[in-house]
């Protein structure tokens, strides 16, 4: 029985983290008619940096999660001055954004996988 608990649980966190994922998704493309297909990749980068702060410096993975969302800031403040307000104005911010964000999230992609390899890690 302890295993279906598990189960139970582990599905409904996922469910959870989703729902979150496509809440941040419709916001922004709502909002601002801005396609982010590197959303994922920010997400992946914000754990890793997650498992950076626990596993080097030996603190506490919610003090991971806490530096994660002020890193993400510091990286995402200047890239969102940088980038979209030139796609608002653009004709069509859309498809530009899609192609954009579609090339930052295979550098992202690249950069994480160059830093930090190609194998798993868990906190």
């Amino acid at each position: 029985m302890e295993l279906l608990e598990y189960a139970i649980i582990g599905g409904i966190l996922y469910g959870i983290f989703f729902s979150l994922v496509g809440i941040g998704l419709n916001l922004i493309f709502g909002v601002m008619r801005i396609i982010n297909l590197a959303h994922g990749q920010f997400i992946v980068l914000g754990g890793y940096a997650a498992f950076l702060v626990s596993q080097h410096f030996g603190l506490n993975p919610l003090w991971g999660i806490a530096l994660s969302v002020v890193g993400a800031i510091v990286v995402g403040w200047p890239l969102y001055a940088a980038v979209v307000p030139r796609l608002q104005r653009s004709g069509d911010p859309e498809m530009l954004s899609f192609i954009l964000f579609f090339g930052i999230g295979q550098m992202l992609e690249a950069l994480t996988v160059l830093g930090f390899g190609a194998d798993q890690r868990s906190l």
